[in-house]
């Protein structure tokens, strides 16, 4: 597989995606290979709000998530 190109957003409830908004700019995800985001560690979502993602290549990229609900 080859590689894509990645980028992810913070979009707060009711916006779209935006220049401010960029959590992890244009990132290379190499082929069959895993990218762990440590840089999103303690992240806080509050209602409503969205984990935007683009990549260059559709259907290429699964991307996973796990955090707390309190």
């Amino acid at each position: 597989s080859s590689a894509v190109s990645v980028s992810l957003y913070y979009v707060a409830s009711g916006g779209s995606a935006g220049a401010s908004d960029v959590l992890l700019p244009q990132i290379t995800v190499l082929g069959n290979s895993t990218y762990i985001a440590n840089e999103l560690q303690a992240m806080v979502f509050n209602p409503g709000d969205a984990l935007w993602g683009f990549a260059s290549v559709g259907s290429a990229v699964t991307i996973t998530v796990s955090g707390f609900y309190f």
